[in-house]
């Protein structure tokens, strides 16, 4: 009695184990329709390739994956009381955040190998029914860096000293007629101080003789 027993539960166990793998592949391949949303982004970033909203009090894995060379990145456990965040790999660094009940997960210190075709899949184990379903679906390029340096130090040198040459240039330019000015100006008013004095003194009738007036040297 107790083995006919003992078979008909491994027989409903299958049976349910059969079912369940059945609805989860369903759900998998309906999901797999969402359409990849492009995140360009620079290196050394940080960038957020995951966002799960859930209730209170619930168990579930987030898991990130590199569908290139189909590679767990991250995986976020939540049992409930606290939460865990492995890196499944030593070419990603992943960082966590939560918000309320919304829980984002991100790569952080990207690099050009970084790049490519990212899937974010949550497996819901509490409360039941157990559920694997597909998050989001992102492409990621992440932009060259050269590593040479910035040639515009340089050519902000060069231009200050050609700025300030120029400057003092236009200063001492200044200087010179500046000069030129003050001096036309000063033989014209010699010059007419001569004429004025020298017709004072032919218009003026003098018995003794005629003492000379000093007159402005014209330089």
């Amino acid at each position: 009695m107790s083995s006919k027993t003992t078979f008909v539960m491994n027989a409903l166990l299958v049976g349910f184990l059969l079912l369940n793998s059945l609805q989860v592949s369903g759900q998998t391949t309906e999901n797999n329709n969402i359409c990849p949303h492009i995140v360009v982004a620079s290196p050394m970033a940080e960038v957020e390739l995951c966002q799960y909203s859930t209730s209170m009090g619930s168990k579930f894995n987030l898991t990130l994956e590199k569908l290139d060379d189909r590679n767990e990145s991250c995986l976020l456990y939540n049992s409930g009381s606290e939460l865990k965040l492995q890196n499944r790999t030593n070419k990603t660094q992943c960082h966590f955040f939560k918000m309320g009940g919304t829980f984002f997960l991100s790569l952080i210190n990207i690099e050009k190998e970084n790049a490519g075709n990212y899937i974010c899949y949550n497996t819901k184990i509490f409360p039941p029914p157990f559920k694997n379903s597909i998050v989001n679906r992102t492409l990621l390029y992440v932009l060259e860096n050269s590593g040479k340096p910035s040639a515009c130090p340089i050519y902000s040198f060069v231009e200050t000293w050609v700025l300030i040459g120029i400057s003092v240039f236009l200063f001492v330019c200044f200087m010179v007629l500046l000069f030129i000015s003050s001096k036309k100006k000063h033989c014209r008013e010699c010059k007419a101080r001569n004429i004025e004095l020298t017709k004072e003194q032919n218009g003026e009738y003098m018995h003794m003789a005629s003492v000379p007036l000093a007159r402005c040297k014209v330089r």
